[in-house]
């Protein structure tokens, strides 16, 4: 069933012709929308996508890092915390990474761990990359004060 539209010209059908492609077709009503497939619907996102966005242009080399001058003093542990300080290193940042001593952070420990280096698991090796580490006891008042110093700077 055709309505007209507030324009006067008469509105889209829900239902898409076979014919149509779904990157000529244009937008239509919400109805149109809904009406299609999610392929389609992915398909066209990706073309307007493609058109949307500029050439990317690599950075210079010599270019300083968005994060450079910024310290991270890093008390997290185990995967999340590694990961999301690894990518604020990896963006110029300084991170210290605070570690119980002893045993360290357990992530060290989490597989592979090859024999000749123990305590440095490859997971624990790509999470704290351009990272510096620091062994302090937190539940000592001298640990702490060396932790508030390096917050404090």
């Amino acid at each position: 069933m055709q309505h007209d539209s507030p324009a006067g010209s008469p509105a889209r059908s829900p239902t898409k012709s076979p014919a149509s492609s779904p990157i000529d077709t244009p937008a239509g009503s919400p109805s149109d929308v809904l009406a299609r497939s999610p392929a389609e619907s992915s398909a066209r996102s990706l073309a307007r996508s493609l058109t949307d966005f500029p050439t990317h242009a690599p950075r210079p080399p010599q270019a300083p890092l968005p994060l450079s001058g910024i310290r991270i003093v890093d008390f997290s542990h185990f995967i999340a915390g590694p990961f999301a300080t690894m990518m604020l290193a990896d963006m110029g940042a300084d991170v210290i990474k605070i570690e119980s001593p002893g045993r360290g952070d357990e992530f060290r420990h989490f597989a592979p761990v090859p024999d000749e280096t123990p305590a440095q698991g490859a997971p624990f090796m790509w999470s704290n990359r351009d990272k510096r580490s620091l062994s302090l006891d937190l539940k000592t008042p001298e640990g702490v004060d060396v932790a508030r110093a390096l917050i404090r700077r």
